[in-house]
């Protein structure tokens, strides 16, 4: 008697868990959309409100605009990669994301988190100040109440950079959408090699 009730029990659970695997893909699905870029081996599907744009330069491989629903606040999200080296290591591009704010990078009380998802490494950095909105060696924009968020891949094909900046609230809005496409390359990539 007490195998069939413990058989019925993990039976259960593994309904429930099809059920909530179920849920998880149909929520998914529908925030994002069917586009898809494929940057340093991993291919990100990307979020369903965010509007592809022709990169402002040759370093940036995508490049998307993202809106708030009253569409009078924006930011951007720009995608780098520059082959299979580390350009420069983690610690030299989060400093690089941080002085490109007009403040110094202490009073910006940066938040830097470490994850690993399938033995990936993934550094997520995120600070809010007066962003100096402009490419590398050319004027600058300040840009106030501006919010960053990005990510540092290491990738197995190199490490890829994604870097989302703009509006505080569009752009902490969409910090789930964000994460969520990072760790879906992640397995998806995982998946492929098995």
């Amino acid at each position: 008697m007490l195998n069939s009730n413990l058989s019925f029990y993990f039976n259960n659970i593994l309904s429930m868990r099809y059920v909530s695997l179920f849920l998880f893909f149909l929520v998914c699905n529908d925030l994002f959309s069917d586009e898809k870029i494929k940057v340093g081996g991993l291919n990100f599907k990307i979020p369903k409100d965010w509007v592809s744009q022709s990169p402002d330069s040759p370093m940036r491989i995508a490049q998307y605009s993202i809106k708030n629903p009253e569409k009078k606040k924006s930011g951007e999200v720009l995608f780098f990669y520059f082959g299979n080296n580390n350009a420069g290591g983690i610690k030299a591009n989060v400093l690089r994301w941080l002085y490109q704010f007009k403040e110094d990078p202490q009073n910006l009380n940066p938040i830097i988190v470490q994850d690993k998802i399938n033995d990936v490494n993934v550094t997520y950095v995120s600070a809010y100040g007066t962003y100096l909105k402009g490419l590398p060696l050319r004027e600058k924009t300040p840009v106030d109440n501006c919010q960053l968020f990005g990510a540092i891949i290491e990738g197995h094909l190199g490490t890829v950079f994604i870097k989302a900046t703009g509006d505080k609230n569009v752009i902490l809005n969409n910090r789930n959408k964000f994460k969520e496409m990072i760790k879906s390359a992640l397995n998806s990539f995982y998946k492929t090699l098995l």
